[in-house]
């Protein structure tokens, strides 16, 4: 009986957040006060429903396999993970075959809440036993520090989406999909091929109004992350290392910064280790199950990002092993394991092979021309004359020393200066004075491997995609160092020298969390002092700006075509956006057949120059943007009117709808 009230009193509650969800709505950007903070309440309650469903969902799942988990820190883990990527495969399937409609998705997902609600019921006490062994077992300052790191991530996530590539394709696309009621090939974004299993999760909470849920999710996979580590480190390390993992993980600042947005790296980081667990705990084992399960959470990771790849073929030596010395039947438990990690990674590569024409779209067929384009050329062929790497030459090929000192120099992204990695990884090389110990081998083999393969394959490569490999380096840097001191100094004695070792591997990292809750305005967003207007305006600039008056003067039927910018999420009315810088090197060959675009239906330009002039701090080669063809063709066919910062909107000379006819 109690249960039943409990139920009710919680619909109760989330009615009353939904209605205070869509007041918000109808108060429009400038508001603050209550109903913002109770709008992020409503946000903070979605998603730990869907993370509830999941765990259910996971639940029912393990179970099937004959799966049990030994802890309640483990079994949250592994159920929350498998859940996740099944709930997201049944989006994909649904909404393929029955359209990417809110009731449709909501529909799953109720359905799924009812089918699997006595084990959503063991979700509060697994929490519960959670917190209860966090307590227990982790030390102070590290329990403290995580408490902060929650604040920042959830704080940070609740914020409206800033990010570039989130603005660009992480939210556009599942916005696109939505809109259209169907998954579909956007004509202007090739970035479609990286829509995987994580989108299909934004989609629900996006179809309640919620751009904040995504990054909600990732920063809860983030933590999860973290977890991961700390019971890794209690199962087949020691107490002491685990505790303080979850203090000093953080000194990766990349992990912070990413983890607030609704990229999918950490995601990607938080599967990925859970792989890397499942197979080191097979070594545990008898019986092939928890390989099993690597393989399916091996798939899952596919679908997540191809990355995943990268690091199951470094993984792969290790689980070959396992079989090999482990299983009595080998073949047969091989075989399985891939039918296993295909069926699971299937539905992300038929959607690429299906829309696009290649499963891991552009690595098996190369880039393409986005639809758009390849009407104008006649074709999909990407012209000799135009690279569709060129913003990659904005870094240095990856280097350790610039790594360590100066990580801006190898990394395109703005706040790549934050993406230093954690200073005790300097201390790995320790890993050569414990080879005995089969687990930190086990555990530093496969993600070094990575590390080698992904710079290997990709010298200018996104800092970023090295996240699946912090938490295992980091656990085993931290042990070892841990080990060294004890040779030397008493455990209390070598448990204050780890205190001040996070307080100083944290240094850097804390400036990022000050500095975001503070001068970042996230705490104010937070606690309804600052509005979402405000606060896009003090992180975007001008973009807001141009923003705003695009969605308030142009007609619906407007139809805009960035040049040098690709964030096309906020924007109202249809756009083509830039995602590569190349559309202009591309249209420039083709002006003639196109009279002034009007034949290709553009009714206005947007031209970023503030993206142009930062291209041009990172040492690109302008020649072939050809901005003086650009300069004569915004003379001859453009009319501009509005102007703000570096961005100018024009309006094409005799186009159907041009919009305001004077500059501001």
């Amino acid at each position: 009986m109690k249960r039943f009230y409990a139920t009710i009193a919680g619909l109760v509650a989330m009615g009353g957040l939904f209605a205070a969800h869509l007041a918000m709505a109808d108060r429009g950007g400038g508001y603050t006060g209550v109903l913002l903070i109770l709008d992020h309440v409503f946000s903070i309650a979605l998603v730990l429903g869907v993370f509830a469903i999941a765990a259910g969902v996971g639940a029912r799942v393990l179970a099937a396999g004959g799966l049990t988990m030994d802890g309640p820190l483990e079994a949250l883990l592994f159920r929350t993970a498998v859940g996740l990527a099944v709930l997201a495969t049944a989006i994909l399937g649904v909404g393929a075959f029955f359209g990417m409609r809110p009731v449709v998705l909501w529909a799953l997902l109720g359905g799924a809440a009812v089918l699997v609600r006595r084990e959503i019921g063991e979700v509060p006490p697994l929490v519960t036993g959670t917190l209860a062994c966090l307590r227990a077992r982790a030390d102070r300052l590290s329990l403290f520090i995580l408490l902060l790191v929650a604040v920042f991530l959830i704080t940070g996530a609740l914020a409206p989406p800033t990010d570039w590539d989130v603005l660009m394709y992480h939210l556009r696309v599942p916005k696109q999909f939505l809109q259209a009621g169907a998954i579909y090939r956007p004509e202007d974004n090739a970035h479609f091929a990286f829509v995987g299993l994580p989108h299909m999760l934004y989609l629900p909470l996006l179809a309640l109004g919620t751009p904040e849920g995504p990054a909600l999710v990732s920063a809860l996979c983030t933590l999860g992350l973290a977890l991961a580590g700390f019971a890794f480190g209690l199962r087949f390390l020691d107490d002491r290392t685990a505790g303080f993992s979850l203090a000093i993980l953080w000194g990766s600042g990349m992990l912070l910064l990413v983890g607030i947005s609704a990229r999918t790296d950490t995601i990607l980081g938080f599967y990925l280790f859970l792989v890397h667990y499942a197979v080191i705990r097979a070594t545990q084992a008898e019986e092939p199950r928890f390989l099993y399960l690597a393989a399916a959470l091996g798939g899952m990771a596919i679908g997540v990002k191809y990355n995943a790849l990268i690091y199951l073929l470094a993984l792969a030596p290790l689980g070959l092993w396992v079989v090999l010395t482990r299983l009595p039947q080998r073949t047969a438990a091989l075989a399985l394991m891939l039918g296993v990690a295909f069926v699971s990674a299937l539905p992300w590569l038929l959607k690429n092979a299906v829309l696009l024409g290649d499963p891991v779209y552009p690595y098996l067929s190369g880039p393409r021309l986005d639809p758009w384009l390849a009407r104008i050329y006649g074709g999909a062929a990407v012209p000799p004359h135009v690279d569709p790497s060129a913003v990659w030459h904005t870094q240095l090929p990856f280097n350790v020393v610039d790594l360590f000192a100066a990580p801006a120099r190898i990394t395109v992204e703005g706040e790549g200066g934050a993406y230093r990695p954690n200073l005790l990884l300097l201390v790995l090389p320790l890993c050569l004075l414990f080879l005995k110990d089969k687990v930190l081998g086990w555990l530093a083999g496969p993600a070094l491997a990575y590390v080698v393969l992904v710079v290997w394959l990709q010298p200018t490569t996104s800092l970023r995609y090295l996240i699946p490999a912090v938490a295992p380096l980091t656990l085993v840097a931290l042990c070892c160092y841990g080990r060294v001191w004890d040779r030397l100094l008493s455990p209390s004695r070598v448990r204050a020298l780890l205190s001040a070792t996070a307080v100083l591997v944290l240094a850097r990292p804390a400036r990022i969390v000050y500095g975001g809750l503070t001068a970042g305005r996230q705490l104010a967003y937070a606690v309804g002092a600052v509005s979402r207007r405000a606060f896009l305006q003090a992180r975007t600039g001008e973009y807001v700006d141009v923003v705003s008056f695009v969605n308030g003067q142009l007609p619906r039927t407007s139809r805009v075509l960035m040049l040098f910018e690709a964030r096309g999420y906020y924007f109202g009315v249809p756009v083509l956006q830039d995602n590569a810088i190349m559309s202009w090197p591309l249209l420039s060959s083709k002006l003639a057949a196109l009279d002034c675009l009007r034949s290709a239906g553009i009714t206005h330009v947007l031209v970023n120059r503030g993206a142009i002039a930062y291209y041009a701090s990172r040492g690109l080669d302008l020649a072939p943007l050809r901005l003086e063809a650009l300069d004569q063709f915004a003379r001859e066919c453009l009319t501009p009117i509005h102007a703000t910062g570096g961005y100018t909107l024009f309006a094409v000379r005799g186009a159907a709808e041009t919009g305001p006819a004077r500059a501001r």
